[in-house]
């Protein structure tokens, strides 16, 4: 590569690099998208007009330090300018006040961060109350776009046209059909599920001559050798016979209007049924197999959700749904008025603030598909590549029949040069979660004035009449003649070059013989080389975009580029030998991807464990202390790479050196036990190789009525290292040494009566030396106190510490089998100094080969657990003052031991927002609801026999001011006009999918335990009952079965799952109102979950021997690295924390 290229390389990087999609985004979202929701709109109330005329943010008061350090979010008021008028007087006065609408969360290294972007190391995060936040990408198939498809089995479609249309949050939807040789119509927002024939249908929006007219154009179209079957087909489908007559056809066409092809608002219904023939004739094009199914997979027919698209929609929602009724609800309750009664009352509408965290911070987002893929996710970065891993994710919806998340799809051929191969998750997880590569551009949202701008430059030259139609995001602007085509797209052509919008797509769609002009955002599109660079001296990548050279393409512009007979001779570029083919050819990987040497030469899966390895590798000291997490791994002599590649030189990705240069020697090895292992030289050991030290702050809020002691009469040796109740800089701490001593009162007969109590201790085997102690206060001013320990990690002689793959991991997506657990799922961990419950990322996943080996294995009545000999089992003696430590299994055989199965302190970090759905009595209704309750209509119905079923909704039906109707069948209905608004309607309609599909929704296991332990109890009181003691619950979803044992963990207890009845199995019930018996036989296995409040620590080998040892296993073993060194896992059904396989601090039996 010439010293120009590389130039020109480093320009483009400045431009484009992975930051600047997510940066780019959100600072199109301040400046733009907050702007086109809310400017212009009008809230009209009873007595007042209310005009939103200028809104505009403040940068944020607080820094990114005092942030992190308070525990407060990082963000900026977002201000507006108003006018308020009285309606029915002409003559009022106008007020012209600015007003607070809410709080913005502010991306770090965004135009409205504080902070320089070069000052930052890391940047594209959020901060929440103290804890970081990133979004990641989600990709959708595309609304406004035309889809050939094959086969819909629920209307035995044998071939159909899709049309998704979308205006901001308001969609509207069609399929034309092929079925049983007729053409019909499925439209739900016109006829709900019924199929109409496409003359009747046709016939709702032009004249019978009109419809005519049309068909003949279409028919002269398609060429000669065709028109015997299209007319056959026609003549079938446009048969005066099969029209239908509609009794309410004026109100059908004013939903036509509103509703339908809703981008196309504004538009008349002959315009409207003229696009509908153009749907149509891509249809028959399909019947006569001359244009083939479209790829849902193709990359061109996809868009990208990112950061500003899911704010957007979230914005709008907020604004139409609640805050806009809000503020009417509020301004008719207001007599007179002034600029203060006004700041006042908007002051109580300010909704966007509480909404935009809580999508943050429990991916509560409106626009997010309903999958167990979490947008929003925990920003802990090991290093560079780790980092720009995390922002440059995107996740994969894809769903099957059951809602659930299929298994992953071969890497489309239109993935590459946008689409890093290398950057996904090895194993049959490959392809769900995808990376950017280094040069995918993302297109912003471009269509505000595009419109104009099109019928200014080409508005002579359209008519509706003509051959060759101009779609604009979808919308039908007109036709042009077929001779004017090339003229047309030149001139185009210089919204690109002249006014420099880079990234909108413009081209002749063959197939369909249209002209299509995207401005839309999500589009993923990469740099085409169109002319040499010879003969010119620009440097910069805009100017050799604005002059030509250079242009971004989407996958579809870029396949239809020269597609006509005459270019196959012509070339833009005369001479290939002059074209720079090195320019941006690296660019084609991801970030991580570009950093491996020769990586051309390498086999796939070696280049996707590289990958996967890179991002995990322990970098270096950083001065930059925002960066940190609570728990930094350091490389004490981290190293850069002694090889680098030219994106590496020009990324400068190692300005924090990370990992070793080593000398690696490749010879035979006949010891016993080695499988695909590195052996250490043990004298690189002792002087420093992989020495790592683990930095680890801790972190505790004083209560109001907190003090700080340490005890002086007799103190036990933990508390010998206290000064004023806190740990002195530069002790050195054994294992259960104090850090933060609190003064305990408790009940006696002397006033003084006080114990000391433990507030911070230090649990981990090894010792450690205390950094630093210091102190802040949050937003409440409450004290906090972080106390940060270092402990020095050496490399030391491991084993397989491993679980067989029966065993499932909780995490915050649900249950999954341990073998299909990967480093960006959250895993269920739990911090034993005070026994509450983390979800985070693992560091490591690790699996190894077994063959012949011994295993142990237990499985009692409350735990079942099969591992390898040395895995670290949590476990106590049943003394009276152990305590829970790690054991290897094979120091457990045979002994009396505790596990543990429960987490007392619940979940640590939950929310508790001002919303409905967090009332403890709507937690109530939840739980009947999920036991007993069902949606019809605009109802939500409660099956109501049971009689303290009926004692709690009187209740709710007071606290919650709802009036549900009794009917005589022991059914309670409730609608919209008895209380409930539409959106907790549609939110229990989204729960109604039947039972076997049921579960709970996500934001639950956020919940604090009290919450969480309502809503367990009214899940109870529905479909459960008490059995020798202990409360069962039975369900025949087993979605509702894993939420249930994950409920039941947060709210302190510990549970069982087991099949009491298989499916097919007959059953017989007898009505409690009307005595009859209905029999027939289950469609799934049934299940019972035990909760069990009381026995939440098993003794196992307390009467008879209750473990084994397996020999001869052969089979794959699998486990995760923690930072608190537990997670939780289940087995036959049986939940208990597990130790992970961590080689350090491995502990000795008591």
């Amino acid at each position: 590569m010439d010293e120009n290229n590389i130039k020109r390389v480093k320009s483009f990087l400045k431009i484009n690099n992975i930051e600047a999609i997510q940066l780019k985004a959100f600072d199109f979202f301040c400046k733009h998208s907050i702007k086109k929701i809310l400017e212009g709109k009008v809230i009209d109330t009873n007595d007042y007009k209310i005009i939103i005329k200028n809104v505009f943010l403040e940068p944020p008061e607080l820094s990114i330090t005092e942030c992190l350090k308070t525990l407060s979010t990082y963000s900026s008021v977002l201000y507006a300018n108003i006018d308020c008028y009285y309606k029915n007087n002409n003559n009022s006065k106008t007020y012209n006040t600015t007003v607070t609408m809410g709080e913005i969360p502010i991306m770090v290294g965004s135009c409205m961060c504080k902070v320089k972007p070069e000052d930052l190391r890391f940047k594209c995060y959020f901060i929440i109350k103290g804890l970081k936040k990133y979004v990641t990408a989600e990709e959708r198939i595309s609304f406004n776009s035309v889809f050939l498809l094959a086969k819909k089995k629920e209307f035995n479609f044998k071939m159909y046209v899709e049309f998704k249309s979308i205006n901001n949050i308001k969609s509207s939807f069609i399929d034309i059909g092929l079925k049983n040789n007729k053409i019909m119509v499925y439209c739900p927002d016109i006829f709900q599920k019924e199929l109409i024939g496409i003359y009747s249908f046709l016939l709702l929006f032009l004249s019978k001559d009109s419809i005519k007219k049309y068909n003949n154009t279409i028919f002269e179209k398609i060429d000669h050798k065709f028109h015997t079957k299209l007319a056959e087909i026609m003549v079938s489908n446009f048969d005066e016979e099969d029209i239908k007559d509609f009794s309410n056809e004026d109100a059908i066409k004013t939903t036509i209007n509103d509703k339908f092809l809703i981008h196309m608002k504004g538009s008349s219904l002959q315009k409207k049924g003229k696009f509908i023939f153009y749907l149509l004739s891509v249809l028959y094009k399909g019947i006569l197999n001359i244009t083939s199914i479209d790829n849902r997979d193709h990359y061109g027919n996809k868009r990208i959700y990112n950061v500003c698209t899911f704010l957007s929609i979230e914005l709008m929602h907020v604004f139409e749904k609640k805050f806009k009724k809000k503020c009417i609800k509020v301004f008719n309750e207001t007599g007179q008025l002034s600029n203060e009664i006004i700041l006042k009352n908007f002051e109580k509408c300010c909704d966007f603030t509480t909404s935009l965290k809580g999508c943050l911070t429990m991916n509560t987002w409106i626009g997010k598909i309903t999958t167990n893929q979490n947008v929003s996710q925990i920003f802990d970065c090991f290093n560079e590549l780790n980092y720009y891993d995390n922002i440059s994710k995107i996740n994969t919806p894809i769903k099957n029949e059951n809602n659930k998340v299929k298994e992953a799809r071969d890497f489309d051929l239109t993935q590459s040069d946008i689409m890093c191969p290398f950057s996904t998750p090895d194993g049959k997880k490959v392809g769900l979660i995808k990376h950017f590569s280094m040069q995918a551009h993302l297109s912003l949202d471009n269509s505000i004035v595009i419109d104009q701008m099109v019928r200014s430059m080409i508005g002579d030259r359209l008519n509706e009449d003509k051959h060759t139609p101009l779609f604009v995001n979808g919308n039908w602007l007109g036709s042009i003649d077929k001779d004017k085509i090339d003229e047309t797209i030149a001139i185009l052509l210089k919204l690109k070059t002249v006014y420099r919008l880079f990234d909108i797509s413009i081209y002749y769609n063959h197939n369909n013989e249209s002209i299509l002009v995207h401005t839309d955002a999500g589009r993923i599109m990469y740099p085409i080389v169109l002319k040499p660079f010879e003969h010119t001296n620009i440097i910069h990548f805009k100017e050799l975009l604005a002059g030509g050279y250079i242009a971004y393409m989407d996958k579809n512009e870029m396949e239809m580029y020269k597609m006509d007979e005459k270019d196959i001779f012509t070339r833009t570029i005369s001479d290939k030998s002059k074209l720079p083919f090195d320019f941006l050819f690296p660019a084609c990987l991801g970030y991580i991807g570009t950093m491996t040497p020769f990586s051309n030469h390498n086999q796939s899966p070696r280049n996707i464990y590289q990958c996967q390895m890179s991002k995990q590798a322990i970098s270096g000291h950083t001065t930059v202390k925002d960066d940190k997490s609570n728990v930094n791994n350091i490389l004490v002599h981290a190293q850069t790479p002694i090889v680098n590649t030219i994106f590496n030189t020009l990324e400068h990705t190692y300005i924090n050196p990370t990992g070793f240069n080593v000398i690696m020697a490749l010879m035979p090895f006949y010891g016993e036990n080695q499988e695909d292992s590195l052996i250490l030289n043990k004298s690189s050991v002792d002087r420093g190789l992989f020495l790592s030290e683990r930095e680890t702050t801790h972190t505790h809020i004083l209560e109001s009525d907190d003090i700080l002691w340490s005890p002086i009469i007799n103190p036990q040796k933990e508390f010998l290292k206290l000064v004023d109740g806190i740990v002195k800089v530069g002790s050195i701490l054994e294992k259960n040494d104090v850090m933060i001593c609190l003064k305990k009162f408790k009940v006696g007969p002397h006033d003084n009566n006080f114990e000391p109590y433990a507030a911070l201790k230090h649990d981990s085997e090894n010792s450690c030396r205390v950094k630093s102690v210091t102190f802040d206060k949050t937003s409440k001013n409450d004290i906090i106190i972080r106390v940060t320990v270092v402990e020095f990690l050496i490399p030391a002689i491991g084993d397989k510490f491993c679980l067989t793959d029966d065993h499932q991991v909780l995490t915050s997506n649900g249950w999954k089998g341990i073998a299909d657990v990967t480093l960006d799922d959250e895993v269920c961990c739990m911090d034993a100094s005070d026994e509450t419950i983390v979800y985070e990322k693992p560091s490591e996943v690790v699996s190894f080969e077994c063959e012949n080996e011994t295993l142990y294995e237990i499985d009692t009545q409350y735990i079942s657990l099969m591992t390898t000999m040395n895995h670290r089992m949590f476990v106590k003696t049943n003394s009276k003052n152990s305590v829970y430590r790690f054991v290897d299994a094979q120091n457990c055989l045979h002994k009396r031991l505790k596990y543990k199965k429960n987490a007392k302190g619940g979940l640590k970090h939950t929310i508790d927002l001002d919303d409905i759905k967090y009332n403890d009595f709507f937690l109530q209704f939840l739980g009947i609801f999920m036991s007993e309750g069902w949606c019809c209509g605009g109802c939500i119905i409660i099956s109501s026999c049971k009689d303290r079923i009926k004692k709690q909704l009187l209740v709710i039906e007071r606290k919650l001011n709802w009036n549900f109707n009794k009917s005589t069948d022991h059914k309670w209905y409730v609608c919209k006009k008895r209380g409930p608004n539409n959106e907790v309607i549609d939110f229990f309609k989204n729960l109604s999918i039947g039972a076997i599909n049921k579960s709970l929704p996500n934001y639950v296991f956020k919940l604090c335990k009290k919450k969480c332990i309502i809503l367990l109890n009214a899940l109870i009181s529905g479909d459960g009952h008490i059995s020798h003691g202990c409360h069962r619950y039975s369900t025949s979803s087993t979605k509702l079965k894993d939420d249930m044992q994950t409920l039941a963990l947060h709210c302190g207890f510990s549970s069982n799952a087991s099949i009491f009845k298989k499916k097919g199995t007959e059953y017989s019930i007898k009505s409690n109102i009307n005595n009859r018996i209905s029999v027939g036989t289950i469609n799934a296995d049934s299940w019972y979950i035990s909760i069990l409040k009381r026995i939440k620590e098993p003794l196992v080998n307390s009467y008879k021997i209750q473990d084994k040892l397996i020999e001869n296993f052969s089979g794959k073993v699998y486990c995760l690295t923690t930072k608190t060194g537990l997670f939780y896992v289940r087995r036959h059904g049986k939940t208990v924390w597990s130790g992970n396989s961590s080689r350090h601090g491995k502990q000795k039996e008591d």
